[in-house]
């Protein structure tokens, strides 16, 4: 069944949504609304594309974050980001959690994702 999906995380820096989009592969478009395929149209920041017809919207929320919003039915997109957007949101709070570390000194030493999906960042200081 086909339905818009709301992200579960807040994004605060979308420049960096997009860097990460963009390093994925995707495409970012600066039109204001996404037609899904079967959910309608809403309204939206700016559309990321996967090439091939898949797409999913980067919407603003009442207290400024930014959410990302897809229908997942049928949505060639969730190939490359996953179900709900997760490993785009994963790859987003990965990079946001560096430069935080980075802007208080750290160093990235390494990173490694488990079999779950978890990241895990050893920062030196």
């Amino acid at each position: 069944m086909s339905h818009w999906t709301l992200g579960k995380t807040k994004i605060s820096d979308k420049g960096l949504l997009e860097e990460v989009a963009m390093d994925m592969g995707l495409q970012i478009s600066r039109r204001g609304r996404m037609k899904g395929e079967y959910a309608g149209t809403i309204d939206c920041e700016f559309v990321i594309s996967g090439g091939q017809g898949g797409e999913l919207a980067v919407v603003k929320g009442d207290d400024g974050n930014y959410f990302i919003q897809m229908d997942n039915y049928y949505n060639s997109i969730c190939d490359i980001v996953g179900q709900d957007a997760a490993l785009l949101t994963r790859e987003y709070q990965t990079e946001l959690h560096k430069r935080e570390a980075q802007m208080m000194g750290g160093v990235i030493a390494s990173q490694e994702v488990d079999s779950q999906g978890y990241v895990f960042l050893e920062v030196n200081i």
